[in-house]
């Protein structure tokens, strides 16, 4: 009986111990008797008085804590290691395309700066083609057995100027049978609208920022002139969600706007978004890149609680 030198333990009382089984990702919590037999294996002591119970020595030779010697063990990594390289070539990779990195919001915890108040450049058509030339080249070679999975980002990918460039990435999309998903901050998303529905098999998401409900959301997300978009906003969460296109609510949490996810929530309810099935939303922790941020970011464990 051989125990893999691939754990972690740590002591959660004067009776149980945490195992972290870096070889398999297992957790488990053993007793004193239990971890005393172990620590013996661990040591290399294999005498006949290291004793598991047949239960438990076969839930830790199931959870790849044991085996019958180190040869075994490397078998298993060789197994593992095959398994995750073909999961790995099969998944799908993905590429985020920026049309521009212009933005027409000042949003005040964004993590771009300078980068979107600069004068708008658009991505010609001969860049899409380059772009799609290389992320089939990509694909090729990491991942061969699995679909690309395209992201438009920005700045704001959903601006007026841009429309004939997400138009031609969207069509790329399609002729190579590619899934996509757009990042937006949704102000112009209903310029798109008819676009999107024509494109409706190739988009599996289309995600919206809603901070808070208006009063909260305005405060952080605004125009160049400091106003608010929460109702443009909403507006075409509603138009996207009607027209049956996939919407996700994304709300970006710190200290500032933690406190009013449930008003939000309840906003949520009374519009009906939840009904639809082609409707989701998800919270994401604002992150530090600046002195605002640091101010303002909330620590993992007071997120989590």
């Amino acid at each position: 009986m051989y125990l893999t030198k691939r754990i972690v333990t740590y002591k959660l009382n004067d009776d149980s111990h945490l195992l972290i089984n870096s070889l398999s990702g297992a957790l488990d919590i053993v007793d004193g008797k239990v971890h005393s037999a172990l620590r013996d294996l661990w040591r290399g002591d294999y005498g006949a008085h290291v004793q598991l119970d047949s239960p438990v020595e076969a839930r830790l030779r199931e959870r790849f804590y044991l085996f019958d010697t180190p040869e075994k063990e490397a078998e298993c990594v060789e197994q593992l290691y095959a398994g995750m390289k073909q999961r790995r070539e099969s998944e799908p990779v993905q590429f985020a395309i920026c049309p521009t990195y212009a933005c027409n919001l000042r949003c005040v915890y964004c993590f771009e700066g300078d980068l979107t108040t600069k004068p708008m450049q658009i991505m010609t058509a001969e860049q899409v083609d380059q772009a799609f030339r290389a992320i089939d080249a990509i694909k090729g070679e990491f991942h061969p057995s699995g679909n690309a999975h395209i992201i438009l980002f920005g700045g704001e990918p959903l601006l007026r100027p841009t429309y004939a460039c997400v138009s031609k990435i969207l069509d790329k999309v399609a002729q190579h049978g590619y899934e996509a998903e757009v990042v937006t901050n949704g102000v112009q998303a209903d310029e798109f609208v008819d676009l999107f529905k024509a494109h409706r098999g190739v988009i599996n998401q289309i995600q919206i920022t809603l901070d808070g409900t208006r009063e909260v959301h305005d405060k952080r997300r605004i125009h160049r002139g400091g106003t608010g978009t929460f109702d443009e906003i909403a507006a075409n969460i509603e138009r996207l969600l009607e027209d049956q296109l996939p919407v996700t609510v994304r709300i970006n949490v710190d200290k500032e706007n933690i406190d009013s996810l449930p008003a939000l929530m309840e906003l949520v309810e009374e519009r009906g978004w939840n009904l639809y099935p082609n409707f989701s939303c998800y919270m994401f922790p604002v992150t530090a890149h600046g002195d605002v941020e640091k101010a303002t970011t909330l620590e993992q464990d007071k997120l989590l609680y």
